[in-house]
């Protein structure tokens, strides 16, 4: 077991405006959401002091919800498991 437990937050964003949106992330990705859309869950870090992220947040235009805490180690482990199916 690693010596420092490092968690990974994952947040979603939701587009509360009534047009649609365009957000970029700290890793110069970028979101579209359309009116009412939710974004697929998001590392915190991407919006970790975003400017454009606290802009929107101010004007009341996305809302960021948790959605989980991934621990890195077991989520590197879980992803080199291949899937199983059910008979």
């Amino acid at each position: 077991m690693p010596s420092s437990m490092s968690v990974e937050r994952r947040v979603a964003i939701t587009n509360i405006a009534k047009r649609p949106l365009v957000l970029s992330l700290n890793s110069k990705q970028t979101v579209h959401l359309a009116p009412g859309a939710k974004s697929a869950a998001i590392s915190e870090h991407e919006i970790a002091n975003n400017p454009d992220v606290k802009k929107l947040r101010d004007r009341a235009l996305i809302d960021i919800a948790i959605q989980d805490a991934v621990d890195p180690e077991r989520a590197r482990a879980d992803k080199a498991k291949p899937p199983t199916r059910d008979k």
